[in-house]
């Protein structure tokens, strides 16, 4: 009875081997080949990121420049393009191109097989800023070369780090005083606070560092009785009072003509004093 046991246990132990060698096996076979294909996975990789493998061979700039000099564009990023396809840094061709002072934005995108593709737009000025500078018309100041800057453009300054505030005043005060055919020429904010603005027509404005805007109202509402009351050339303007403003004229030739050859006449060898009047309003 215990000889046919051990002989019924051996005989199922047989089978059980032979399936379990099986097994390992297919394990091994299995094992070996995903080794095999990670390696081959790795080496194309390698060879996908290495920077001599899919070169960039042609690159395509858009955009519509009037200060931007393609050539120079084009150089300041040549270094951040010479790479692979799928090494190419992107974020750094961008910081390149944004080194150079007329460049706003940029946008780049990769074209297969080997081409890269730049969008790039140039910085829409709205005045000048200090002596050597510009401000785009997000109030953000930059610094192109001297020969760029215009002298027709309008004339902005302040303290550093001031553009933003002092451009968006500029655009505000500018669209009420276009209401009444006036151009705003110039505009200061000094280390006070005060502000100071010229009018293309040749009056200087005085607006102090509180109210401003109301004060300027003020003017544009009384301005067009102003000038039926008087027929001189307004010279400048002191904004700088609670209930009014005072005006300094600008007589007209004749007239200062006329007030030379009295005091002459009279023999009064003192220089007229100016043919101006001042007058409160």
């Amino acid at each position: 009875m215990n000889v046919e046991q051990r002989g019924s246990q051996s005989s199922h132990r047989g089978p059980r081997r032979r399936i379990f060698g099986a097994r390992l096996l297919h394990w091994v076979g299995a094992a070996g080949l995903f080794f095999v294909l990670l390696a081959a996975l790795g080496s194309g990789l390698q060879w996908l990121f290495d920077a001599r493998s899919l070169p960039l061979r042609v690159v395509h700039i858009e955009g519509d420049f009037r200060h931007l000099d393609r050539q120079q564009l084009e150089r300041s990023v040549a270094d951040a393009v010479r790479s692979g396809f799928f090494t190419l840094d992107v974020a750094e061709i961008r910081r390149a191109a944004k080194r150079l002072a007329w460049v706003d934005e940029v946008t780049v995108r990769r074209v297969w097989p080997d081409g890269l593709r730049m969008r790039v737009t140039e910085q829409q000025v709205l005045a000048r800023w200090g002596e050597d500078g510009l401000v785009n018309r997000r109030g953000e100041d930059f610094f192109p070369k001297a020969g760029s800057l215009s002298d027709h453009l309008p004339r902005l300054s302040g303290p550093q780090g001031s553009a933003a505030t002092v451009s968006e005043v500029f655009v505000r005060m500018r669209r009420l005083l276009r209401t009444r055919g006036l151009e705003l020429t110039q505009l200061a904010l000094d280390e006070r606070g005060a502000w100071s603005a010229e009018l293309r027509q040749g009056a200087k404005i005085h607006l102090g560092a509180q109210d401003m805007e109301t004060r300027l109202a003020r003017f544009i509402r009384l301005y067009p009785s102003l000038m039926a009351s008087h027929q001189g050339r307004l010279r400048e303007v002191d904004l700088r009072y609670t209930n009014g403003f005072a005006v300094h004229w600008e007589a007209p030739p004749e007239e200062a003509e006329e007030a030379l050859v009295e005091q002459t006449a009279r023999g009064n060898d003192r220089p007229v004093a100016g043919a101006g009047s001042r007058r409160r309003v």
